[in-house]
């Protein structure tokens, strides 16, 4: 028998309009759903920037520490002015000695460096600085304590290798009368016998011949004495002649160093200096003997005790150092030479440099900068 059509077009014009409906309803659940995720995507507060790593190097007046391990001092607060104008936050990292801080910030190690930085050519082939913060250079600090004339000749002996040869010639005399005793114990009768007085006697006689010049060591002579006594007399007339030669020669070149009063007297003075800085770059290029130190401090301490005859350094640091330690025998001399220009430092290729400069400029259009600077360094 057969199917009726029109019963069947309804039957599956039904079933049509059913897959279509599930569909449409299957699209609307999925596009609720990808608003939804959208909704909860857009609302989700976005992830903190991550805080700056800043190195700092403790170097008053521009960065200073308290006993509570707070910062201050005119390079950091004016750094801290200026991230709270950014609204960023920090990290602080202190760093042991200037050449540290100088390598980390070349290195990327942090993203800014504060303490009393020059700005110059070959730093900044190798990172990044913020606009100058202060104007400054290099200066000469001595000691107000001079030194006793035979001291002042003792540490020139030193200082030219003389008293290491003389200590040298001592030690082979020494040893020298050790087996000379024996010998003269041999050949002559009056020698004293016990092991002691028989080497005081022959490093007596050494000496003497040494010394005086005098030939006649033992009253036996012999072909084995006469020979021994001619080439000692030698020795001893060249060492007399090297003692006087030395000691002259000390004691001339003091006469024309005379005393320091600016950076033109340090030609043929061992000048201290700190690792990495510009002091020590000045000292080297110039062609200036030069002793390294860590810290300022150390720096210092060396010029106190005459391991060197003055400190080259930063102008404004020396002074700050001078005037927080009132009872040290320092003082400064001479102008301010090889004048550069302080700034802050940044790694190579920092987005924050540009937004610090801005911030640096509003601080100075407000007044800031020039408070910080008259707090710190007078008017």
């Amino acid at each position: 028998m057969p199917i009726p059509f029109r019963p069947l077009q309804r039957l599956l014009r039904g079933f049509l309009t059913a897959a279509l409906v599930a569909v449409a309803t299957v699209s609307s659940a999925v596009e609720t759903a990808h608003a939804s995720q959208a909704t909860a995507t857009a609302s989700a507060p976005a992830p903190a920037p991550a805080p700056y790593r800043v190195g700092i190097f403790v170097s008053p007046p521009f960065v200073t520490k308290d006993a509570k391990g707070e910062y201050s001092g005119y390079a950091w607060e004016l750094y801290s002015a200026a991230e709270r104008r950014l609204e960023i936050k920090s990290v602080p990292q202190e760093f042991a000695t200037f050449a540290e801080l100088l390598d980390a910030v070349i290195a990327g190690k942090i993203d800014v460096a504060v303490t009393d930085m020059f700005i110059t050519s070959d730093r900044e082939r190798r990172m990044e600085f913020t606009h100058p913060i202060a104007d400054g250079g290099l200066r000469v600090m001595v000691s107000t304590e001079r030194e006793s004339r035979l001291e002042a000749i003792w540490n020139d002996l030193v200082h030219d290798g003389h008293a290491r040869i003389l200590g040298w010639g001592a030690l082979i005399v020494i040893a020298l009368a050790i087996p000379l005793a024996f010998f003269w114990r041999h050949v002559d009768k009056d020698f004293p016998q016990k092991p002691l007085d028989a080497f005081a006697e022959s490093l007596y006689r050494l000496v003497a011949v040494t010394m005086s010049g005098k030939t006649k060591v033992t009253s036996v002579s012999t072909w084995h004495t006469k020979v021994f006594a001619a080439a000692w007399l030698v020795v001893g007339v060249s060492t007399v002649a090297y003692i006087t030669s030395s000691i002259t020669s000390v004691m001339t070149k003091q006469a024309l160093r005379g005393t320091i009063n600016s950076v033109a007297d340090l030609n043929g003075r061992n000048v201290g200096v700190i690792t990495g800085s510009l002091g020590e770059q000045y000292c080297r290029s110039s062609g200036l003997e030069s002793t390294s130190y860590p810290t300022l401090e150390k720096a210092v301490e060396a010029l106190i005790a005459h391991d060197v005859g003055a400190v080259v350094a930063d102008g404004l640091a020396l002074e700050a150092y001078d005037y927080a330690n009132p009872k040290l025998p320092i003082t400064e001399v001479g102008p301010i030479f090889d004048k550069r220009r302080y700034g802050i430092g940044l790694t190579m290729g920092s987005p924050l440099r540009h937004r610090l400069n801005i911030a640096l400029v509003e601080l100075t259009e407000s007044g800031t900068t020039d408070k910080l600077y008259t707090k710190y360094f007078g008017g």
